[in-house]
């Protein structure tokens, strides 16, 4: 696996428990197991208290976008946290490019369904 570039950004969609955990670990490498870090985080309004309690703890790294598609437009790495309704829902909506990685931690959403949402 080749080494991630110090040039990533990465994307939250839903900023709920899961996914502000997963973005806290990518700030926080632990000593010699890891010193790589994302260069930016942007992350969805919805959660806002979450959003706003991981952009007072990182405020160098991450940022809370005005849309998702905003997300989306600023990063080359999108997690996606959303409840599955709200994903059915919203991510029709969305444009995702295709130079994008698309990262699913929806345990509900089968990834046939999910390459057709995105």
């Amino acid at each position: 696996m080749a080494a991630l570039g110090n040039d990533v950004v990465l994307g939250l969609l839903g900023t709920g428990k899961i996914g502000s955990a997963v973005m806290t670990g990518y700030c926080s490498p632990v000593a010699a197991k890891s010193t790589w870090e994302p260069k930016a985080i942007f992350v969805s309004p919805r959660g806002t208290e979450k959003a706003k309690a991981l952009q007072a703890k990182f405020p160098a790294k991450v940022t809370i976008a005005a849309t998702n598609q905003a997300v989306i437009d600023a990063s080359n790495v999108i997690f996606i946290g959303l409840l599955p309704d709200v994903a059915r829902q919203e991510l029709p909506a969305l444009h995702f490019p295709s130079h994008v990685t698309v990262i699913s931690m929806m345990a509900t959403i089968p990834y046939d369904e999910l390459v057709q949402l995105v």
